[in-house]
């Protein structure tokens, strides 16, 4: 092997080991994994028990990749197809020692193909991307090709197979970490250099046009070692680039943010961190203009490395920064804004779960306030370096397993759930809650839901005199009501309803209350009355002498309520009805105590019809027999009716109820008369409701 080759993979082994870590897992070390865990704190939602804002979504399947050697997965993207296209490296298939790995798989991660790309030395794949063209482009290293130990950018077709690839480098080691296709066309690629720049590593910002020829590259960095582990393109149409450095900033290494211009040029930078080890591996501009990082951070309490993501302005300053993690290392390689605002981060973690590194899950609100975790993994190693959300919109992680799979270490992609909501606050409660003098045979009932439209089942706690009921009285039951047989008189009643969805989350409703009538109280006697000149007249007696409200059903989907009067006091309301029709009047009294008493016998009141006036007919007054003649009849209803008409034209012929026609509106016919002699013609009119009236007037005989 040439000698500058051999110094550009020690420095490359140098710097996985140091500063690469979680894209690299030494193989050889002491791993790890968690269990679910929260860090909320809430009281009304609670899933298997814990307490939390949200629970986590279920693994829809996984699937690993690989053979009988080390296969390193680290990027995902979904296609346009529904599909993935996964890319990593693999040790265990390909030409030399490690290739560059491409996997596309159906919708449900089963693989559909896959390629390698690489020559007799090292070659590893960081980044994957869907172009428009429905190919791929990606972003990597090669010791294979180029001047050894170069970034690769690798095109390939809708199949996978290369259509080019380029590389860039000098004499010393580059390391391409991520590649975007850009608004126009080309793409933009950063990584390291060791070639170039100012210090021992500095970042390196590529532009190359659609076919990956160089356009210009820009160096950032100082005396020291500076990586740059990702780069979007920003609205403004530079670039926005997160890693971390060890030539600025206040510890040994921080994260570093740098944003350039459309060519590559500085417009600021910002570092964050303390005088310890702090790392940014991914960034995205978010919808406000600001920027969302991910790495991780030294914990002086713990000793060990936490989840680190850092929320920015427009321009670089920290708006806040949130931390997550445990009592071992725990570290964050990819975070993605989704559809809620919130933020999906993936990564491992040595502080919770099953083994020793697990995959490791993170989803926040808008404020990088944790919602709710889930650690995947056996019981050895796990990472995940990738997460997108979905279509469907659950999740998709790509990363490694030394868990499960056929090699030491196989590509791992697990497919998470659409996120399940809580069902609803239980509300509605009947009786209503703080009610008095609830009849003692009375259902209890409320109203509930699920925002997924999950079925439910529904926790009934019910308790006398006791304002924290824990008394569970029906289980795990579909309705939304409950029978409490007969209670107690002049007791004060408390319950609660938890509603259960099938994903074991459940919301805990309010407690609520009612107290049951006294014995001695009588609800009110059945109302009496009647109806006189459109005023409807009603009282009633309370044996108890309370006084009394009335409820009064008008028969026609009105109902009206009273202030509360005397008891025996006639009461007299009015009331409108909309169109004429036989209507039945039922009325309802409840005492100051809240009991109700029956309803009345039903009053019918019969609501008649004004008829049309008398037509106006207009025509002719002579004419000559064998001719047709027109005449125009018009009508008007008080009420706006339709009216038909009814016509003798006096030589016997009728026209019988024609129409409708509209109130008002002339309506034109022609007549002939056959003989020569004098005739009159009559015409009378009627509305629309002459049917129910003939109905009515049958009624009223």
């Amino acid at each position: 092997m040439p000698t500058n080759i051999r110094k550009k993979l020690l420095v490359l082994g140098i710097f996985i080991m140091f500063i690469c870590i979680s894209v690299i897992p030494d193989i050889g070390a002491n791993f790890r994994k968690p269990n679910n865990i929260f860090n909320a704190d809430f009281t009304k939602n609670t899933w298997r028990g814990e307490e939390l804002s949200k629970y986590p979504p279920n693994e829809e399947w996984n699937n690993t990749f690989g053979g009988t050697d080390v296969d390193i997965g680290s990027s995902v993207q979904q296609t346009s197809d529904g599909g993935y296209i996964i890319t990593g490296w693999t040790l265990s298939y390909g030409a030399g020692s490690n290739d560059v790995w491409l996997i596309k798989t159906d919708a449900n991660g089963t693989k559909e193909w896959n390629q390698t790309f690489g020559g007799t030395s090292n070659d590893y794949g960081y980044c994957i991307q869907q172009t428009a063209d429905g190919g791929y482009i990606i972003t990597g290293a090669t010791d294979s090709f180029g001047a050894g130990g170069d970034v690769w950018l690798i095109k390939a077709d809708n199949t996978g197979n290369e259509v080019w690839n380029r590389t860039f480098g000098g004499i010393g080691v580059e390391i391409g970490y991520y590649g975007q296709k850009i608004a126009d066309g080309g793409y933009i690629i950063t990584g390291y250099t060791s070639s170039y720049g100012a210090g021992s590593n500095d970042v390196w910002l590529v532009k190359t046009d659609a076919n990956g020829t160089e356009e210009w590259n820009q160096t950032f960095g100082g005396i020291n070692y500076d990586y740059g582990f990702f780069v979007q393109q920003t609205t403004d149409g530079g670039y926005i680039i997160t890693g971390n450095t060890d030539s600025y900033g206040a510890g040994h290494t921080d994260v570093w943010l740098v944003k350039t211009d459309a060519n590559g040029t500085e417009e600021w930078n910002q570092t964050f961190g303390e005088s310890m080890w702090d790392f940014g591996r991914s960034i995205q501009q978010i919808a406000d203009g600001g920027y969302i990082i991910v790495g991780w951070t030294w914990t002086y309490d713990a000793g060990v490395y936490d989840v680190w993501l850092i929320r920015t302005d427009p321009d670089g300053n920290l708006e806040w920064d949130k931390k997550f993690g445990g009592n071992n290392a725990d570290d964050g390689y990819f975070v993605q804004q989704i559809s809620d605002g919130g933020y999906i981060i993936t990564g491992d973690t040595w502080s919770y779960g099953a083994g020793s590194n697990d995959v490791w899950l993170v989803k926040t609100d808008a404020n990088g306030t944790e919602e709710w975790n889930q650690t995947f993994g056996g019981t050895d190693s796990e990472y995940g370096f990738s997460v997108q959300q979905t279509t469907d919109e659950g999740f998709i992680i790509a990363g490694i397993t030394y868990s499960y799979g056929a090699g030491s270490s196989d590509f791992w992609l697990i497919k998470i759930e659409k996120e399940n909501n809580f069902p609803y606050e239980p509300t509605n409660p009947y009786p209503e809650n703080n009610s008095w003098n609830v009849d003692i045979e009375t259902n209890l009932s409320w109203t509930g839901g699920d925002p997924d439209g999950d079925n439910l089942t529904y926790d009934v706690y019910f308790e006398a005199n006791d304002s924290t009921p824990d008394v569970l009285v029906s289980e795990n039951q579909t309705e939304t009501t409950y029978d409490p047989r007969t209670m107690n008189y002049s007791t004060r009643y408390y319950w609660k309803i938890v509603a259960w969805d099938n994903h074991e989350a459940s919301t805990e409703g309010p407690v609520w209350d009612f107290t049951t009538r006294s014995d001695s109280n009588h609800p009110p006697n059945k109302p009496n009355i009647y109806y006189e000149n459109i005023t409807l007249f009603a009282y009633a007696t309370d044996i108890d002498d309370d006084d009394v409200m009335y409820f009064i059903d008008w028969g026609d989907g009105t109902i009206n309520e009273t202030g509360y009067y005397p008891s025996g006091e006639t009461v007299e309301i009015n009331h409108t009805y909309s169109g004429p029709g036989v209507y039945y009047i039922l009325v309802q009294a409840k005492d100051i105590h809240g009991a109700e008493s029956k309803w009345s016998d039903p009053y019918e009141i019969i609501i008649e019809n004004n008829p049309p006036q008398t037509p106006d007919i207009v025509g002719p007054s002579s004419g000559v027999a064998g001719i047709s003649y027109n005449f125009t009849f018009n009508s008007v209803d008080p009420d706006g009716d339709n009216v038909y008409y009814y016509i003798l034209w006096g030589d016997g012929y009728v026209e019988n109820w024609i129409g409708p026609f509209s109130s008002g509106v002339d309506f034109d016919i022609t007549h002939t008369y056959v003989n020569k002699r004098t005739y009159l013609i009559e015409a009378k009119a009627r509305d629309k409701c002459f049917p129910i009236l003939e109905r009515l007037l049958n009624l009223l005989k």
